[in-house]
């Protein structure tokens, strides 16, 4: 071998390495934050109301084609996700909201997705059997109420209220509602006596 060709067991060349170093910490940061999202679940997002804020009474709209309120769901824990058919993220995570339910079947527990669709509860029908959503119960109510009620206008965000219908804390915006974590905190919550 020449001394001007290099054989192939010598070392790289310092603007290589170099490379290969930057390549290496791109990699090693883009691996972080995506481990830092994932691990960033529903309860980083999931702020508490302080003092605890009694919820309007919204007339909900039924699968069934009858009407049902949230003071009929008294001393229960309530899950309320503000959803839409025409609203993609709100889309994407009914089925994990479909599973968080499955999985606190049995609970002092109820999951109620309520869409404000102009068709009203025939929308979430519709999207529901396309889609294969089994379990949760068919609600909807008119948006203008909705956003009364709860003073959000953006899609989806869920509410959880107390056994006494007060709101305790929100999370706005899409979540993994299938996420351990959080099934966990409900169930807990869900069980504790001083609520």
């Amino acid at each position: 071998m020449s001394a001007t060709h290099p054989g192939p067991l010598s070392t790289p060349s310092t603007g290589v390495l170099l490379r290969l170093v930057i390549v290496a910490a791109i990699l090693a940061l883009t691996l972080t934050v995506a481990l830092a999202e994932r691990l960033a679940g529903p309860l980083d997002r999931l702020k508490t109301a302080d003092p605890r804020t009694p919820v309007a009474d919204l007339v909900l709209e039924t699968g069934e084609g009858g009407t049902t309120r949230f003071s009929d769901f008294r001393g229960k824990l309530l899950v309320v996700n503000v959803w839409a058919t025409w609203c993609a993220p709100c889309r994407k995570e009914m089925p994990a909201l479909a599973r968080l339910h499955g999985f606190l079947e049995g609970e002092d527990v109820e999951v109620l997705p309520v869409a404000v669709d102009r068709e009203g509860v025939a929308a979430a029908k519709q999207f529901f059997a396309a889609n294969d959503i089994a379990g949760l119960p068919l609600l909807a109510a008119p948006a203008k109420e909705v956003v009364a009620a709860f003073g959000e206008d953006r899609l989806p965000y869920t509410v959880l209220i107390d056994r006494k219908g007060r709101e305790f804390a929100r999370l706005v915006g899409p979540a993994a509602w299938d996420d351990t974590e959080f099934a966990i905190l409900i169930r807990t919550m869900a069980r504790s006596a001083d609520e």
